[in-house]
């Protein structure tokens, strides 16, 4: 008998997979949002595919896939939470961690019984970092105001 995931972990994990492609919804016409959605479809599609191990070509395909999207994702929380961790809220650090420790902790039951999967809190938390460069480019904080040379005026 295959194992089958549960379609809550499925669904956190489309839910990651979307939130962790949400970068490019930055880079493409509004009209192809929708794309997002889809293309996290593929990927829980493909990790779906790897997690029930059917036979012949399409396991090497789906672990090509599941591997290529967990680098990118892996790439895009270290390198844009290395830069822009500062501009997390502390709800949002609070949250992160709050559902990394869940996912944590669902991954130590059976795996026929785990029910949230770690790339939810990690899509979270690159959808999180890129939000918060637009919000906090705006704002001049008091170090910044008070860096100011007394010639210096605001513009």
């Amino acid at each position: 008998m295959r194992l089958r995931p549960s379609w809550v972990l499925v669904g956190s994990y489309w839910l990651g997979a979307c939130l962790g492609l949400a970068l490019l919804s930055s880079l493409l016409p509004t009209a192809l949002d929708p794309l997002v959605g889809v293309l996290g479809g593929v990927a829980t599609a493909a990790w779906w595919c790897w997690w029930t191990k059917p036979a012949g070509w399409l396991v090497a395909l789906s672990l090509l896939l599941v591997a290529a999207t967990w680098a990118l994702w892996l790439y895009l929380a270290i390198a844009f939470g290395v830069l822009l961790a500062w501009t997390l809220p502390p709800w949002g650090w609070l949250l992160c961690l709050l559902l990394a420790l869940v996912a944590a902790a669902s991954q130590l039951r059976p795996p026929q019984r785990r029910f949230l999967h770690p790339l939810l809190p990690l899509g979270l938390w690159i959808v999180l970092v890129l939000a918060g460069w637009p919000r906090e480019e705006e704002l001049l904080r008091c170090d910044d105001y008070l860096a100011l040379s007394p010639g210096a005026e605001l513009v």
